[in-house]
């Protein structure tokens, strides 16, 4: 409720009083008071963060084999799995499966660039993208808004290398979505 994907500890002296006294002290996961088990809370959400990234499906679409292994094994590491293919056709299939969460997607592929092989696919429009390139930031920013303008779900558009904070925080955002707006609905700050 007060914090976004973490926990927030408070001490009921402090507050003691307030007009939001009564909503505080409510039982609510994520807020627990300086006297409560407050790392067991903490460790539950990480269990609980853990287990999302294990069963989170990412697919890897990434032409150079040196590239493409170093950024399959760095996705790994994070504890996600990772499918990793070098071409759009091997793409569109595992995407026509249905079990991938998150396309991972260099723009500059030998073939075919990302941007015609998903304008060519509409059906994937919903499926979260984060697009990946070694170009300028201004190219790439250009290519986010051209896919987003065509309805695609374009989480963000990076630079290669990849640093993996930036995707986990990817990861948080979608790890969150409902969460966060069920929490914050309503909510106001004071």
């Amino acid at each position: 409720m007060f914090a976004t994907g973490a926990i927030a500890l408070y001490d009921p002296g402090e507050h003691a009083g307030t007009e939001y006294f009564a909503a505080m002290t409510q039982d609510h996961e994520g807020v627990c008071r300086l006297s409560q088990d407050w790392q067991a809370a903490l460790a539950l959400r990480q269990q609980q963060w853990l287990a999302w990234l294990a069963d989170f499906e990412l697919l890897l679409l990434e032409d150079h084999p040196f590239q493409g292994a170093q950024l399959q094994q760095q996705i790994q590491q994070l504890g996600l799995p990772c499918r990793w293919v070098q071409d759009g056709a091997s793409c569109l299939a595992l995407l026509a499966e249905g079990k991938t969460r998150l396309l991972l997607c260099d723009l500059s592929l030998a073939e075919q660039d990302a941007i015609s092989l998903l304008l060519a696919n509409r059906q994937f429009q919903s499926l979260p993208i984060i697009l990946l390139s070694a170009h300028e930031q201004t190219l790439i920013d250009g290519s986010r808004r051209l896919l987003h303008d065509a309805g695609f779900n374009v989480l963000a558009a990076l630079a290669n290398p990849l640093q993996g904070e930036e995707l986990l925080r990817q990861l948080k955002g979608l790890y969150l979505g409902n969460q966060r707006l069920r929490r914050l609905k309503g909510l106001r700050r004071t």
